[in-house]
């Protein structure tokens, strides 16, 4: 028998934090939101290989089959249903429990495909995935069970890093978040409040902008030893999802900043983005953001990041009195730096009091990203060899270097 349902089918998409899928699926999902208002997102805080542990299966599961039940469901013929659970009521003699399941069964015509799933631990009550009172519980921030009990019937669903708390939002990315903006300063930190004394820049041909005479800090990328990747979204099951990075901070070839100590509970749920007023001495060099939550207790642990490729201007054509070396050391900024945006991707994470924002600036994750050779852009990949290493300036104190925490109020 064919069933054509009375309208869209409702489609689901349970996904995985760390899952290396996790960026596309969210911009399907919001692509699809607006064709299939039904559409629900399921996103939990694992890496891609967690679905094999049974808490992260029952939830890929149970989303699959609630969306059976809510597209199949309606299809079903009345009448088939129906006689069913009457005709099973008569079997047992057409007693009293017969004529009121029969008189039921005419009232709601899907009963029998409306299973009674048992609640999953951690999914439909205020504790965490671990089955302990949160921080957010404990600073008073958690739903009460009837909220949460109207949370779960909103279609997105996000399991938070850190707490292991379930929340429901009304779509994504969610409206409640505001944006809050952390500036680098020079002594690698990141500090809540604009600079004095910098002013918006103006840009200018080609995304310079005019003299910016401002503090900066440098770091060295040599390509023969790319800074590694360390956790995140990555196919090997050894070297993915939440990892203590506290090897990978000892490396000279990064920046670290730091907030100071969180004095409540915050909760960062949307798209996290940087922006940075950089240069460099490499024909073309990577430019890598990662979040990390630094916790008193656990250390630094990393959340997202992302990564965007810088390449220098084509010189001119050299006059003939030129050196040809001269030519060539193109560098990418210039003295006055360009402004680079990094996408580190959609965030659900709850940062406990006492932990602190962290960001990490470099030039490689390798192998999740293939290394960047410094070498000429206009040189095919099959062709190029290790460049030199080099020195990137990254400027702080300044208006056009800072982070963007989509912050739920």
């Amino acid at each position: 028998m064919t069933v054509t349902p009375h309208r869209a089918i409702a489609s689901s998409s349970p996904r995985a934090r760390y899952d290396f899928f996790v960026h596309e699926c969210l911009r399907d999902f919001e692509l699809v939101c607006a064709a299939q208002p039904d559409a629900r997102l399921t996103v939990g805080a694992h890496d891609h290989w967690g679905i094999v542990h049974l808490p992260h299966l029952q939830h890929a599961y149970r989303c699959l089959l609630a969306t059976l039940d809510q597209a199949v469901g309606p299809a079903l013929p009345r009448a088939r249903v129906a006689g069913g659970v009457a005709g099973r009521a008569a079997g047992r003699g057409a007693d009293d429990g017969g004529e009121r399941a029969a008189d039921g069964a005419k009232g709601s015509a899907h009963a029998p495909l409306r299973r009674a799933y048992p609640a999953l631990h951690g999914f439909a009550s205020k504790r965490g995935a671990r089955g302990r009172r949160t921080a957010a519980v404990a600073a008073g921030a958690a739903s009460e069970p009837a909220e949460r009990e109207a949370e779960l019937e909103l279609p997105v669903q996000i399991c938070m890093l850190g707490s292991g708390r379930w929340k429901g939002y009304a779509r994504w990315p969610p409206g409640e978040s505001r944006d809050e903006r952390l500036w680098l300063t020079a002594h690698a930190g990141l500090s809540n409040h604009a600079p004095a004394d910098a002013p918006p820049a103006r840009a200018a041909a080609g995304g310079a902008v005019g003299p910016h005479r401002r503090a900066t800090l440098s770091y060295a990328y040599d390509p023969a030893d790319p800074t590694p990747s360390c956790g995140g979204p990555a196919f090997n099951p050894l070297n993915s999802g939440a990892r203590n990075q506290r090897a990978l901070e000892r490396r000279r070839d990064m920046l670290i900043f730091s907030s100071e100590p969180m004095r409540r509970h915050v909760r960062i749920v949307g798209h996290v983005r940087l922006r940075l007023r950089v240069s460099s001495s490499a024909h073309s060099i990577d430019l890598v953001a990662r979040l990390c939550e630094a916790s008193p207790l656990l250390g630094s642990t990393n959340i997202c990041e992302g990564v965007v490729r810088l390449r220098a201007s084509p010189p001119a054509a050299p006059p003939p009195t030129l050196a040809a070396e001269r030519c060539n050391a193109a560098r990418i900024g210039g003295e006055d730096g360009i402004v680079a945006v990094v996408e580190l991707g959609p965030v659900g994470v709850d940062f406990s009091a006492g932990s602190r924002v962290r960001l990490h600036v470099c030039s490689a994750a390798h192998p999740r990203w293939m290394r960047n050779l410094n070498s000429a852009s206009s040189t095919p990949l099959e062709e190029q060899m290790c460049g030199p290493p080099s020195t990137q300036q990254i400027w702080v104190d300044c208006a056009d270097s800072f982070l963007v925490l989509p912050v739920d109020s």
